[in-house]
């Protein structure tokens, strides 16, 4: 990501990157956590994290239009650090 991100020269993009970095780093918290504890009832201070560095990235989305795409696709692949989200009463449903 970061020689894609620095042939096109976007100091937006560039940023974006490092929300990114900051949300897949978090994630050993997040794992850490789990193998801890389990998985509390209430997941949403988790999510935090990954939302909060989205938000962001939308902001700057706003500030750079002709890199959209390059934005939209950062932000739709955040979701993933959200799996802990899934039911796990249908996992089939997820899977299938």
């Amino acid at each position: 990501m970061d020689t894609a991100t620095a042939e096109l020269k976007n100091e937006g993009l560039k940023e974006a990157i490092g929300y990114y970095y900051d949300i897949l780093n978090s994630q050993t918290a997040v794992l850490s956590t789990m193998a801890k504890c389990g998985k509390p009832a209430d997941v949403q201070f988790m999510v935090n994290i990954a939302k909060e560095k989205k938000n962001k990235m939308i902001a700057l989305e706003r500030k750079h239009r002709p890199f959209v795409t390059h934005f939209r696709t950062m932000q739709d692949s955040v979701n993933v650090f959200a799996w802990f989200m899934i039911s796990d009463e249908e996992p089939d449903v997820y899977l299938s």
